[in-house]
């Protein structure tokens, strides 16, 4: 790898999430994650306040969320949280 690369991880919550979702909505939501790759920041996503390097995207409609982590150092993106937008910011530790 030549440093300019990214690549990603899905934490075990996120991955369980994911396969919790309708295979539409499933799909959908590894296009998005995958489509990070290639701009890890992209203009649609959302920082989040109190949050070091953690942003939001929106995909199925704009009712569901994917909440990552961006180390720009290591060009990784870990993806942490995949719900619907009621459930996607509930008891979200503080740093």
């Amino acid at each position: 790898m030549d440093g300019s690369e990214w690549t990603y991880g899905i934490g075990k919550g996120a991955d369980r999430e994911i396969s919790r979702l309708p295979e539409g909505l499933a799909t959908e939501a590894k296009e998005t994650i995958e489509a990070l790759l290639d701009n890890p920041i992209p203009p649609d996503s959302v920082k989040l306040k109190a949050y070091a390097n953690a942003y939001r995207v929106r995909f199925g409609n704009e009712r569901y969320r994917i909440l990552y982590t961006v180390n720009s150092h290591r060009h990784y993106i870990h993806v942490f949280r995949v719900r619907p937008r009621p459930s996607a910011y509930r008891k979200m530790r503080k740093p």
